[in-house]
């Protein structure tokens, strides 16, 4: 019977280079499909690999370009023209500017959990944690609250007034955050 001996130098390669070969990286595609209301479809493509986040929602197309060199979003949501400038620093995203004829700002404080701000003329003010995947708050005056389940992607709430029913594909809560705006009219 021969014996065969491992010899361990022969796996010091393999345990350097096959963690070098994994990457964290965001997947390059995420979508969202589903319903705001009885009858509002949304089906949203953020592509990362063209820093643009096209489709529909609500009521209209939505083609936004974010273009991270300029700082800035511009495009057209809810029928509306959307020219935001952004300033971002690990901890907040400042996002400042026009949707339609109206001041938009938007501040997102990912220490403190709160988004707060003005969109399309309403004051919009919202906890969060991206751990659990919840929100609740007030656009408007009017109480929202979405609930995200990370291992489906289904997230479920209401805003406006509007129940709805979504699915998260390569995305999470603060994709959404982030382009709140695209939901809130």
């Amino acid at each position: 019977m021969a014996v065969v001996s491992m010899n361990p130098a022969i796996f010091a390669d393999v345990q350097t280079v096959i963690p070098a070969l994994i990457t964290k990286a965001s997947p390059r595609i995420g979508t969202i499909k589903g319903k705001l209301g009885c009858s509002c479809v949304v089906d949203l493509t953020f592509d990362r690999r063209e820093w643009a986040i096209k489709g529909q929602a609500a009521d209209g197309l939505v083609n936004i370009a974010i273009d991270h060199d300029a700082m800035r979003l511009t495009g057209v949501s809810m029928k509306q023209p959307v020219d935001l400038n952004m300033t971002w620093t690990p901890e907040r995203i400042l996002y400042q500017g026009t949707i339609g004829t109206l001041p938009a700002k938007l501040l997102i404080d990912w220490k403190r959990g709160t988004l707060d701000g003005e969109l399309r003329g309403k004051a919009v003010k919202l906890i969060f944690s991206l751990e659990t995947g919840k929100a609740e708050g007030t656009f408007g005056g009017v109480p929202d609250q979405f609930d995200l389940d990370k291992i489906s992607g289904n997230m479920t709430g209401e805003l406006n007034n509007t129940g709805f029913e979504l699915n998260l594909v390569n995305l999470d809560l603060s994709d959404i955050l982030q382009h709140v705006y695209l939901f809130l009219n």
